[in-house]
C-alpha cells in the first residue's frame, strides 16, 4: 500500500479512484485484513539487525516475523532476516 500511495502522490501511477477506497476495495475482494502498527511490531522492527536500512521495510519484516506471514517482494535483503519467507 505504501508504495502505491507514493507512486500516486508522485504522479507515476493513476488509479480510477482515490488510494484509500482503492486499497479497501482490494482488501474486500481478496479477503485481506490490515495489521495495525502496534508497540510489539514497532519494537521488533527497531531491534532488527541493520540488514535493511529502510524503516518501512523493517516494519514489514517485523510483521512477517511476528505474524508468520509471507512477504511478496523482489527485495533481496528481506529474506536475509531469520524466519522471513518471501515470494516473487
Amino acid at each position: 500500500m505504501r508504495e502505491v500511495a507514493i507512486k500516486v502522490a508522485g504522479g507515476k501511477l493513476r488509479l480510477m479512484e482515490p488510494t484509500v477506497p482503492w486499497f479497501l476495495g482490494l482488501a474486500v475482494h481478496y479477503g485481506l485484513r490490515e495489521i495495525p502498527l502496534d508497540a510489539r511490531i514497532a519494537c521488533a522492527a527497531a531491534a532488527l539487525p541493520l540488514i535493511h536500512r529502510d524503516p518501512f521495510d523493517r516494519v514489514l519484516v517485523a510483521r512477517a516475523q511476528v505474524h508468520a506471514l509471507i512477504v511478496l517482494t523482489s527485495d533481496e535483503d528481506i529474506p536475509k532476516y531469520a524466519g522471513v519467507k518471501t515470494l516473487w
